[in-house]
């Protein structure tokens, strides 16, 4: 049983000597996309580009890089379509909120012919 509790903390809880816990790390290797397969996180991927990205998420991060520090220097060295999950920026602020505008705009349409049905008829 003590092995059990102590293989759960050198994996799951303690930091490591690299400053983030390993479950830190996974969740930053989890929004890194790998650059040779297609939709495939680099902590899912056994190919070289992956093993290299991870090497350099682990090497950061054993210079005390923050979650946030490793993932603007992958976006920094490797462009901004590595990370999983894009940023809201001005130029791509209308894609995002567009479906939301034209949902609404159908609703209120849709609420508009039944209100005018119930009137005229």
């Amino acid at each position: 049983m003590r092995l059990l509790i102590i293989i759960f903390f050198l994996f799951y809880g303690i930091k490591n000597s690299i400053g983030l816990t390993n479950i830190e790390l996974q969740e930053v290797m989890r929004t890194i996309k790998c650059t040779t397969c297609q939709g495939q996180a680099i902590l899912e991927s056994d190919t070289l580009a992956a093993n290299k990205l991870k090497k350099e998420v682990y090497l950061l991060a054993s210079k005390g890089y923050s979650k946030q520090e490793i993932l603007e220097n992958i976006k920094n060295n490797h462009g901004k379509d590595v990370v999983f999950l894009p940023e809201a920026e001005q130029n791509n602020f209308i894609i995002w909120l567009l479906p939301f505008v034209i949902i609404s705009f159908g609703l209120l349409s849709f609420l508009y012919v039944i209100k005018q049905s119930r009137n005229n008829g």
